[in-house]
Order: C-alpha cells, then sequence, then structure tokens
C-alpha cells in the first residue's frame, strides 16, 4: 500500500521544493474585501500585503 504527502500552500513550503519531492499542494483560499483570492505557488503569495491588510483593519479570512 502506498501512500500520499498532502500540504497546502499555507505551510509555506518553497514550490520548487514540494514539485522536486511529490508533494501534492492543496490551494490556500483566502478573502480580502470580499475578494476570493487563491495561492497556488508559496512563491507568488505576498504575505506581507496579506498580513498588511489585516493590520488595517481590513475584511480577511481564509476558506476554513
Amino acid at each position: 500500500m502506498g501512500f500520499r504527502i498532502v500540504t497546502d500552500t499555507s505551510a509555506n513550503l518553497p514550490t520548487p521544493w514540494l514539485d522536486a519531492h511529490k508533494v501534492q499542494t492543496i490551494p490556500f483560499i483566502y478573502i480580502v474585501q470580499e475578494q476570493e483570492l487563491t495561492c497556488m505557488d508559496t512563491e507568488a503569495f505576498d504575505g506581507k500585503a496579506y498580513y498588511d491588510a489585516m493590520r488595517a483593519g481590513e475584511d480577511v479570512s481564509t476558506s476554513q
């Protein structure tokens, strides 16, 4: 019996590493000011903007 390692992009693991180790990645879905955004690539995710929006009091949430 085989197994598969799965994570989501909020784990902040580098995309090239995930690809090299064949780790299946589920997208991190988040909402900023009622706009749903999907992070498929951890290197493209602007974490600073995400947390700056929180600090500024904008309506920020995740799909969780």
